[in-house]
């Protein structure tokens, strides 16, 4: 091997170490620790089986941004059969598990999460409106460690009374069917005002 081929190999060794420490921080022979994968909560109330449709949804999504859960990232799923009090034990347990995340679906299952915990990120999906759950302080600005989506229902209790009105102008009564439970909500005639009675 001349002067300059040796030169070049080992500039080329260099260059190639250089990149592995850069680009692994470590030898190949030096033992690495293995990346830590990401762990999700998923808690529900309901049974497995009630809420199969929800969790394969949510695993379809998941997939959808490259994430396949026992591979790169893992789902604990937590139900409920038994109402709020196993709720926020099965919240508590999520949390001792040291989940990167929280996924309560319902309102019912975000309450005692937001309660078990105010550093977990917590990806709330609510029908309700968050605000007056006192889930956040707002909607532009949620403030503390609770994001996620609402459809907002109650809000938009008016327009759908203005226009079933619309539809049926001769309507003078309209009944409301609601759950028995509800959590700190307001009824959902907020758009009563707007309707004109024949």
């Amino acid at each position: 091997m001349d002067h300059c081929s040796r030169r070049q190999f080992v500039h080329g060794v260099g260059v190639l170490g250089l990149a592995l420490v850069a680009g692994c921080g470590s030898w190949p022979w030096q033992a690495r620790t293995p990346a830590r994968v990401p762990r999700i909560g998923f808690l529900l109330l309901g049974s497995r089986e009630d809420r199969a449709p929800l969790i394969a949804g949510f695993l379809r999504g998941l997939g959808d941004l490259g994430y396949v859960d026992g591979q790169n990232v893992n789902i604990a799923r937590r139900f409920s059969a038994e109402g709020r009090d196993q709720l926020r034990a099965l919240a508590a347990e999520l949390i001792q598990f040291d989940v990167d995340a929280i996924v309560p679906s319902g309102s019912q299952a975000t309450e005692p999460t937001k309660q078990a915990t105010s550093t977990t990120p917590i990806v709330m999906v609510t029908g309700g409106d968050p605000v007056d759950l006192g889930f956040v302080a707002s909607l532009a600005r949620p403030g503390g460690n609770i994001t996620g989506l609402s459809i907002l229902s109650h809000p938009i209790s008016a327009k759908r009374l203005e226009l079933l009105t619309d539809i049926l102008p001769g309507t003078s009564r309209i009944a409301v069917v609601c759950g028995t439970r509800p959590i700190r909500r307001r009824p959902a005639t907020g758009g009563r005002r707007k309707l004109r009675p024949t």
